[in-house]
């Protein structure tokens, strides 16, 4: 029997259970956050097991699997986010000697965690991006002032721990004054930071391409979406979207980058049209699974399953097609963003309800089947 490990527990595990329970593979939840993780709780999970922090606690949680690799021999790993995909992807050699390991080495991995890395990348591969500054002191700033227009957002080199530390993504400054403030006040934190213009627009110019490049180095399937509302607005993560076409010019720009460091497993990156010239700029890449990933299944695209025949059964295969114009809801999210944020967002009713009354939606985290990850989700709210 194929087994699936999932390590993490949040809404991007809550896509990977789902999406495998439609396969009837074995799930084995590993949760490790109590304010945060409620995925373990579906009825789609085989095994619900609490594990160290692979983030806070890497070694234990790399002793952990080590310790539990006879009774899951040969399951394959799914890591949901960066903590996770960091611990297993440094210490992958050592762990691929007992499970099927979608992340690459952490060699090729850091490049897409260390955004100043990822960058000068998108550089080489002649790939559009947003005018991105790296000051390493006031002086800097001083030099770099006039480089860049006003507001713009500082954004850490390490997003991960900074998300972790802040509960955001960036930080918005209007004017040189809180540019220092706030790049001050990221150095005593011990964070590194860049600064970066803000391309115009709304969130729904923001795309992802989703894409699973096989073991050989073939991509495998490609997965245009467009953001239509975030958490938090304008510099957040995406609580709706909607499955869109295929545009060439973005899925060549990551196949070009990942060629290049040589990547492999389950890949996103995240475009920003600019309107100014109509070009896609790159954001960021993660290697590793989407939020919305379960909106590709949806869809028909299921990257798990694709990922599971290729490393488990050495099965090669093709998707070329999906269903477009399919919503994905985080309801939670969408609905307190609606509530408390409906001022930044400038959303008209018709549009905030436009989602809900179409028939081709899925929810990220409430299904008339598996009602029990919601309700530990609310209760997490209460945990916090």
């Amino acid at each position: 029997m194929n087994k699936a490990i999932v390590i993490g527990c949040h809404v991007n595990g809550l896509g990977v259970i789902r999406s495998l329970a439609l396969k009837n593979i074995h799930v084995i939840a590993l949760h490790y956050d109590k304010t945060a993780d409620f995925a373990q709780t579906s009825c789609h999970v085989s095994e619900s097991v609490e594990s160290p922090h692979p983030g806070k606690e890497e070694k234990e949680f790399i002793d952990f699997l080590l310790r539990n690799s006879d009774r899951w021999k040969n399951a394959i790993l799914f890591e949901t986010n960066d903590d996770a995909a960091i611990a297993v992807s440094k210490h992958r050699n050592e762990l691929q000697q007992h499970f099927h390991v979608v992340i690459p080495d952490w060699s090729v991995l850091r490049t897409l965690i260390v955004k100043r890395e990822t960058y000068q990348l998108a550089k080489e591969c002649d790939v559009p991006y947003p005018t991105t500054l790296f000051p390493a002191s006031q002086d800097d700033l001083e030099k770099f002032k006039n480089e860049i227009s006003f507001p713009c957002i500082l954004k850490p080199i390490v997003s991960h721990l900074f998300f972790s530390e802040f509960a955001s993504k960036s930080f918005k400054v209007n004017n040189f004054d809180q540019l220092l403030a706030k790049f001050d006040f990221c150095s005593r934190s011990g964070h590194d930071v860049m600064m970066q213009e803000i391309i115009p627009g709304p969130d729904s110019n923001i795309y992802q391409c989703m894409m699973y490049i096989d073991s050989q180095g073939v991509s495998r399937a490609a997965f245009n979406t467009k953001k239509v509302r975030q958490n938090p607005p304008h510099f957040g993560v995406a609580r709706v979207a909607i499955s869109d076409m295929i545009y060439p010019e973005m899925v060549k720009h990551t196949e070009r980058m990942l060629a290049r460091i040589g990547f492999h497993g389950i890949v996103h990156s995240e475009f920003k049209k600019d309107p100014r010239d109509d070009v896609f700029k790159l954001m960021e890449i993660n290697g590793r699974i989407s939020r919305s990933n379960w909106l590709t299944t949806y869809c028909g695209m299921s990257f798990p399953w694709i990922a599971l025949k290729d490393l488990s059964n050495n099965e090669k295969l093709s998707v070329n097609d999906y269903k477009k114009n399919l919503y994905w809801i985080e309801l939670s999210k969408d609905i307190s963003n609606s509530i408390f944020h409906h001022r930044d967002e400038n959303i008209s009713l018709r549009e905030y309800i436009e989602p809900y009354l179409s028939k081709d939606k899925t929810f990220a985290d409430i299904s008339r089947t598996d009602w029990k990850p919601f309700f530990k989700r609310i209760l997490c709210y209460f945990e916090k």
